[in-house]
């Protein structure tokens, strides 16, 4: 049958209803600010002046229509935040899923709460020198954030503002910030009057003259080992929270308190060195689904853990002395039979051996001391 006119005009209402809109929409941001969507290039454009807030380009505003909807959070790839404004307020660009870049003008002096939680995709945030305040939770769950740079200009720094921030692998306060540093290029946020580490990445060494971890400090960060040094005195809670490739950690005896959670979810963490004679009061979930497989514990002091409220949950309770080729160290197939050991020729110690000569050793492809 040949189609007639009144099959292709059904035909093309059912493509323009399949077909997304095409023309730019605009709408109001603030009382003196307003945005506009650019669908030729997926590019939200901020513009006029004072602060911005929630915006109708988001799926989660009340205000917002169908329309607006289709064009939310899968559409917009960039965002543009010209300059005029000053303030960024809370959860302005929360739920961009698919935003990669954002680029903030000269002038802006603060980010609210969670202003860009939750943009999964956004690898390029660069803070202006303008600013003065990053306020809570900032960039929640910002997953694909590989580095970061606090101006010189930021007085303040809010609780949880890297939380969830898996891929960030830099992280630097500039020169001249009069209350953060990145002292000995460790690539961390430290709070200068403290000395309290306010937040690290994955490639953060932690200086000796850091005397305290705050709280969610490295939660959800991946690296396998990280050294604490002697001059800390209190780990808060969540600091090391999902950090799911923590395979080790040695805690010194300097560590007066352990948060709760501060090692919960870090599911490969099989070894746990300490250094007190007694031991100190921890929650259950200060190793809550950790691995707990090994806790090394000074000599004498086994018999102290092993009675001891939620150290006693590990696996095994090892004193310092035992020869290392008796633990009990998880194999990569995931068994417990002792670890292979090599000489540092490369040469198998037989299994059998029952001790083993002071000198170095490998174990799991590290260099290990035996005294």
């Amino acid at each position: 049958m040949k189609p007639t006119a009144c099959h292709w005009g059904l035909l093309l209402v059912c493509v323009f209803w399949i077909l997304p809109a095409t023309a730019d929409i605009s709408g109001r941001c603030g009382d003196n600010a307003s945005w506009k969507y650019r669908s030729s290039d997926k590019t939200l454009v901020i513009s006029g002046t004072g602060s911005i807030t929630h915006g109708g380009w988001n799926a989660w505003s009340p205000e917002t229509t169908q329309e607006l909807i289709s064009y939310g959070q899968d559409s917009i790839r960039y965002v543009i935040v010209e300059k005029g404004i000053t303030q960024i307020g809370d959860k302005t660009f929360s739920n961009l899923f698919q935003a990669v870049a954002f680029f903030l003008p000269e002038g802006l002096t603060s980010i609210g709460n969670g202003a860009f939680s939750q943009c999964y995709a956004a690898v390029d945030i660069k803070l202006p020198s303008s600013l003065k305040t990053i306020s809570d939770n900032a960039f929640w769950d910002c997953y694909s954030l590989t580095g970061m740079t606090i101006p010189a200009s930021v007085e303040s720094i809010g609780d949880w503002v890297f939380h969830d921030c898996h891929s960030l692998s830099s992280l630097q306060v500039e020169t001249g910030n009069r209350f953060y540093d990145s002292r000995a290029g460790c690539q961390a946020i430290i709070e200068t009057a403290s000395n309290i580490l306010w937040a690290g990445c994955q490639n953060t060494i932690i200086p000796s003259s850091v005397v305290g971890i705050r709280k969610d400090a490295f939660q959800a960060k991946r690296f396998s080992n990280i050294e604490i040094p002697s001059s800390v005195t209190e780990i808060g809670e969540y600091a090391f929270f999902d950090c799911t490739e923590l395979t080790s950690v040695s805690i010194p005896r300097t560590v007066e308190s352990i948060g709760d959670c501060a090692f919960c979810g870090c599911v490969k963490l099989d070894t746990v060195r300490v250094e007190w004679n007694t031991p100190p009061t921890i929650t259950r979930g200060t190793f809550y689904r950790s691995a707990k497989k090994i806790l090394l514990v000074p000599d004498g002091c086994k018999e102290a853990y092993e009675n001891a409220l939620y150290w006693r949950d590990f696996k095994y309770i090892v004193e310092e002395s035992t020869p290392v080729g008796l633990l009990p160290l998880p194999d990569g197939d995931g068994s417990d039979r002792p670890h292979r050991i090599y000489d540092m020729n490369g040469k198998p110690v037989p299994e059998a051996a029952r001790t083993l000569a002071p000198g170095f050793y490998i174990i799991r492809g590290q260099k290990i001391l035996i005294r």
